[in-house]
């Protein structure tokens, strides 16, 4: 379960990289009037070194998602074995 969980974490940090460079900046850019330059200077207020919008996302987004994803693993892992009962349908039988 735990390495299921660290690759699902790892493939959705990198699919939020495709997700958002193919479909939610150029919905930003066509639907709100935003330029990928302002976009990008956004990203290069935090790090001058950032030259694209896809090296933002690889240096921001991922590790951000990556993070989210880890700690819904976390909460997961703590929380499971004290709800399992209930997903399962075994504390219907205990009452």
């Amino acid at each position: 379960a735990l390495v299921g969980s660290l690759i699902g974490a790892i493939m959705g940090a990198l699919f939020s990289i495709f997700s958002n460079y193919m479909f939610v900046y150029p919905c930003y850019i066509s639907l709100f009037g935003m330029s990928e330059m302002g976009i990008l200077s956004m990203y290069q207020a935090i790090n001058p070194h950032v030259n694209s919008l896809l090296e933002a996302l690889v240096v921001f987004n991922a590790p951000f998602t990556f993070g989210k994803y880890m700690i819904s693993v976390v909460i997961t892992f703590l929380v499971y074995k004290r709800i399992s009962p209930i997903i399962k349908g075994s504390f219907l039988s205990n009452s």
